[in-house]
C-alpha cells in the first residue's frame, strides 16, 4: 500500500540543543496526563518519538519508514530524555500505534550520569531499567523500538557512562519480546567528524540559540551521509516490527 505520510514535528524551545537535560528532569521521573488504551492497535502506524538527532532527521526518518508501509508521525525536542514531560506525553500520544520508535538514550545517558553522581551507578541503572519498563508498558500492543546511545562522542555527552546506559537496554531488550533494539552504538562506530558527524561526533548538524532565544537548526555543515544512515538503522528497526 502507498503510506500516507503525517508528520507532526514539535521542536520546543530550550537553551541549548540536545544538551544535557537539567538535572530535574533527568534524575526523577516526570507526570504526564494519561490516556486511555485504545481499543485496538493500528498496524500502519508508527510514531517516532526522540530528542536532537531525531528533530534534524524528520524527512528522512518519514521517507524510510514510509516505505516500509507506514503511516509516519515525528514527536522530538532537542535535549528531552526519557523521563521528561515532553517525551512522555509523546508516549501517551503514541498508544495504539503498530511501531513506537523512542531514541532518547544520549540524554537517557546523561540523567543516568547525573543520577549516578546522587544514588551510584547501579542505582541509576536500576532507574533506567525501571523507566524502559514502565514507558514499553504505556505503549502494550506496539512494538517498541529503542535506539541506543552512540558511545564516541564528545566528553560534554559523557561517554564514560555510554557502555552501562547501553547495557542496561540491551538487556532490558532482549528479555522482552515486544521491543527490538537499534544498535547504532555499534553502526556509527568509526565514523566521525570526518563523515558522519559535525564537531561533536554526535550531531548531523550544528544547532545555535538565536537573539530571541529560540533554537535554530544550522544546516550550513550537514552531514547528510550520516543522516541518512540514522534514519536507515532505525527504519531496519522497524522493519524487524511484524508487518503492517
Amino acid at each position: 500500500m502507498t503510506a500516507l505520510v503525517g508528520v507532526a514535528l514539535v521542536l520546543l524551545v530550550l537553551a541549548a540543543a540536545c544538551r544535557p537535560a537539567a538535572g530535574d528532569q533527568g534524575t526523577r521521573t516526570s507526570t504526564s496526563t494519561t490516556r486511555p488504551m485504545p481499543t485496538t492497535i493500528d498496524r500502519d502506524r508508527a510514531d517516532v518519538i526522540g530528542d536532537s538527532l531525531i528533530a534534524s532527521t524528520v524527512k528522512e526518518q518519514t521517507a524510510a519508514i514510509s516505505s516500509l508501509g507506514y503511516t509516519v508521525s515525528v514527536q522530538a525536542l532537542p535535549g528531552a530524555p526519557l523521563a521528561s514531560p515532553f517525551i512522555q506525553q509523546s508516549i501517551q500520544i503514541s498508544k495504539g500505534s503498530g511501531v513506537v520508535v523512542i531514541a532518547t538514550a544520549t540524554n537517557d545517558n546523561y540523567s543516568n550520569y547525573l543520577e549516578s553522581l546522587v544514588s551510584g551507578e547501579e542505582a541509576a541503572q536500576d532507574l533506567y531499567r525501571d523507566r524502559l519498563q514502565r514507558a514499553t508498558d504505556e505503549l502494550r500492543g506496539s512494538c517498541v523500538v529503542w535506539v541506543n546511545a552512540r558511545t564516541e562522542i564528545g566528553a560534554l555527552y559523557h561517554p564514560e557512562t555510554t557502555r552501562a546506559t547501553n547495557r542496561t537496554l540491551a538487556e532490558f531488550v532482549a528479555a522482552d519480546p515486544r521491543t527490538r533494539l537499534v544498535d547504532w552504538a555499534a553502526i556509527s562506530a568509526g565514523h566521525d567528524s570526518r563523515d558522519w558527524f559535525v564537531a561533536d561526533e554526535l550531531h548531523f548538524n550544528r544547532f545555535y540559540e538565536d537573539e530571541f532565544g529560540l533554537i535554530v537548526q544550522d544546516d550550513s555543515e550537514r552531514r547528510q551521509t550520516g543522516a541518512d544512515a540514522y534514519a536507515a538503522a532505525i527504519a531496519e528497526g522497524v522493519r524487524r516490527c511484524p508487518a503492517p
